[in-house]
């Protein structure tokens, strides 16, 4: 049986600032730890702590996926990553 991934000590924290700002927001899990939507976009989150590194797997799914997918490490890059969103999306 799979263990339950650890969750990075940020993760409520970005969850939190996601919803703020009016992203849906889906922990996953596999492969990555989140599902963002915002605005009819979704991104695939991965999100680690300032110094968190990502495993070689973990890298490798990142290169290899062909749709949106990023690392976020703080509050102020899910904000970051929203506003983008909303602005690719022709808002903001």
């Amino acid at each position: 049986m799979r263990r339950a991934a650890r969750v990075d000590a940020t993760q409520a924290a970005i969850v939190d600032a996601f919803r703020r700002y009016g992203a849906s927001v889906d922990v996953i899990g596999l492969p990555v730890d989140l599902a963002v939507g915002y605005r009819g976009r979704t991104v695939l989150v991965e999100v680690k702590t300032q110094t968190g590194k990502l495993k070689p797997s973990q890298q490798a799914w990142l290169d290899a996926y062909r749709g949106a997918a990023c690392v976020v490490r703080s509050e102020a890059e899910a904000v970051a990553l929203v506003r983008q969103m909303g602005r690719d999306h022709g808002g903001e």
